[in-house]
C-alpha cells in the first residue's frame, strides 16, 4: 500500500521528535483560512509519521480530523490524501472491505491521481479478485508510467499471481526508474532467488552491496549462498535483537516472502 508521501519516510530514531515537532507546528498555527490547507496537510503527515512508528490509533485520529477539515472546506485533493491514509490503516487491520471503501472515495476525489488506483489494486487481489486488481494496477500504470513504486507494487501482484515474467519485467521498469533505491534490487533479487535463477540473483545483489547494504539484502545473500530457511533463521535472530520491527514485517512484501514456508 502506497502513502502520497512515500519517499519522505524518517529514521526509526528520529521518529518521535519528528512527530513532537509537527504536533507543536500545528497546535501554534492560528485558525484562520489562510492556515487551512496547511494544518490539513500537518494532520497527513503526521498521521503518516504515527502510522511508520506503528501507532495506528494517533494515525486515524490524526487522519480522520484532517478528513473532517478538507471536507468542511471542500478541498478534494486532500480529501483524497487522507481518505488513502485511512484505507491504509484499515487494511492493515484486515477490514479489506472498508479499506476499499476509503480507496474507492479517494479516487473519486483525486480522479488523476494514480495512488488509490494502486491501492484498490492490492486491496481487491487480497479480496480474492484477481481480475479487476490487475485492471486497477495497470490502469495507475498507464497514469503515472514513471513511478517506481507503482511498478514495484504491480511486480508483487504479479508475482503472487504466479505470473513471474510480467513480475520481472516490472521491478526493472522500477529499476531503470530509480536505480539508486536498493528497495527495487531487493524486489527482483527475491523474485530470481524463489525461481532458482540464483546467478541473475547474485549479479543484482552484488550491484547492491557495492555501494550500499540492509538487513534484507544480507538475508537475501543467506538465501542465495544457503537456504531460504537460514534466511528466514537470520531475519528471526534480527527480530531478536529488536533490529527488525513487526511492523516493516507486517508492511515488507520481501521480507514476508522470506518469512513464509
Amino acid at each position: 500500500m502506497l502513502w502520497h508521501n512515500q519517499n519522505q519516510y524518517v529514521l526509526p530514531s528520529e521518529l518521535e521528535q519528528k512527530l513532537l515537532g509537527l504536533e507543536t507546528m500545528f497546535d501554534e498555527l492560528p485558525e484562520q483560512n489562510e492556515t487551512i490547507a496547511l494544518r490539513i496537510d500537518l494532520l497527513h503527515e503526521i498521521g503518516f509519521l504515527a502510522w511508520q512508528a506503528g501507532d495506528l490509533y494517533k494515525a486515524e485520529k490524526s487522519l480522520q480530523k484532517g478528513l473532517e477539515l478538507a471536507g468542511t472546506y471542500e478541498i478534494k485533493d486532500l480529501l483524497a490524501k487522507h481518505q488513502n491514509g485511512l484505507s491504509i490503516l484499515h487494511y492493515e487491520k484486515g477490514d479489506l472491505p472498508k479499506a476499499l471503501a476509503y480507496a474507492d472515495l479517494a479516487q473519486i476525489n483525486g480522479p488523476q491521481d494514480c495512488i488509490p488506483y494502486l491501492n484498490q489494486a492490492v486491496i481487491l487481489f487480497s479480496m480474492g479478485k484477481r481480475y479487476f486488481a490487475f485492471q486497477k494496477g495497470n490502469k495507475a500504470i498507464s497514469m503515472c508510467p514513471i513511478n517506481p513504486w507503482g511498478w514495484n507494487m504491480l511486480g508483487f501482484l504479479y508475482f503472487f499471481a504466479g505470473q513471474t515474467n510480467n513480475a520481472i519485467k516490472s521491478f526493472q521498469y522500477a529499476i531503470e526508474i530509480s536505480p539508486d533505491d536498493i528497495f527495487f534490487s531487493e524486489s527482483i533479487v527475491v523474485c530470481y532467488a524463489e525461481l532458482g535463477l540464483y546467478k541473475k540473483a547474485k549479479n543484482h545483489l552484488d550491484q547492491i552491496h557495492a555501494y550500499n547494504n540492509s538487513i534484507i539484502s544480507d538475508a537475501l545473500a543467506v538465501y542465495i549462498q544457503s537456504t531460504k530457511e537460514e534466511a528466514a533463521n537470520y531475519l528471526k535472530y534480527k527480530k531478536r535483537n529488536s533490529e527488525l520491527e513487526n511492523v516493516n514485517i507486517v508492511r515488507n512484501p520481501i521480507l514476508a516472502i522470506l518469512l513464509s514456508p
